[in-house]
């Protein structure tokens, strides 16, 4: 069984040592399944006090994708995530876990857009002020 923190070298390991990619490929949906969105953003709903009719408002994204999201009906792109975290006011720790644990790029600060999203998240800002700040900067918004 593929364990949830396992480092990509040690997949690498057991793929390459695996003599069915099938079995490794099932293993890894199982384990890449165990994480769902919408958990996550129900603990930080209820960690806040926040209502998801407020947090799909303040997001700026449609209410029934929203409603979506939330019911795990749909999985959000990684910008849809940043502006529902930006309106729930989280952390850079929440932003990376989410990320991490969605497959999607954690932010890197190496990267300018990223390094503007983490600044953003560190001052703040709430939607329309980062993707200002972003289109002020040359960067696409979220």
């Amino acid at each position: 069984m593929i364990k949830q923190n396992e480092s990509t070298d040690d997949l690498m390991k057991l793929l390459l040592e695996s003599g069915d990619i099938e079995k490794y490929i099932e293993k890894r949906k199982d384990s890449s399944q165990s994480f769902c969105v919408c958990d996550y953003l129900a603990f930080l709903l209820q960690q806040k006090d926040l209502s998801k009719a407020r947090v799909i408002e303040k997001a700026g994204i449609d209410r029934i994708y929203g409603y979506e999201i939330f019911r795990g009906k749909k999985v959000p792109g990684r910008d849809t995530l940043f502006r529902m975290l930006l309106a729930m006011k989280t952390g850079i720790n929440d932003f990376q876990h989410i990320l991490k644990n969605t497959g999607y790029p954690i932010l890197y600060p190496k990267n300018m857009r990223d390094a503007v999203i983490i600044y953003g998240i560190q001052n703040s800002l709430d939607v329309d002020q980062l993707n200002i700040l972003l289109f002020d900067l040359g960067q696409k918004t979220i």
